[in-house]
């Protein structure tokens, strides 16, 4: 057996993020080959050399900022019950880390964080 295999079964675990030292090749009978020289879990020291885990999700092509800016003033602009406006605002404002990093729009579910299409935001 390889020598990352018992490490495997006992340490990895699934949702988790790697630093690897490794080689990657094409094997023209089996296809893509990653040959492991080293590997460990990702410290948080990582980031300082530029280590960001949204990298490694797919995400929407728009800025998730703005996408959230754009849903807080539709929403101040066509909500005309001032109490139920605020009270969505701040339904926002709580849980917008969550609201931009959960993967749906208002007809269909993407499978990467973050709507798709800009229309998705505007209210029928």
């Amino acid at each position: 057996m390889g020598k990352h295999v018992e490490a495997c079964e006992r340490e990895w675990h699934a949702g988790r993020f790697y630093k690897l030292r490794a080689v990657y090749s094409e094997h023209e009978r089996y296809g893509s080959q990653l040959d492991i020289h080293q590997i460990r879990v990702v410290k948080e020291t990582d980031r300082e050399d530029g280590f960001d885990e949204a990298q490694l999700v797919e995400s929407s092509r728009h800025d998730l900022s703005q996408l959230f800016t754009e849903l807080r003033t539709l929403t101040a602009q066509h909500v005309a019950d001032e109490p139920l406006r605020n009270l969505v605002l701040a339904v926002l404002d709580r849980h917008a880390p969550a609201l931009m990093r959960l993967p749906a729009t208002r007809d269909r579910a993407y499978p990467y964080r973050g709507t798709e299409h800009r229309y998705d935001l505007v209210a029928s």
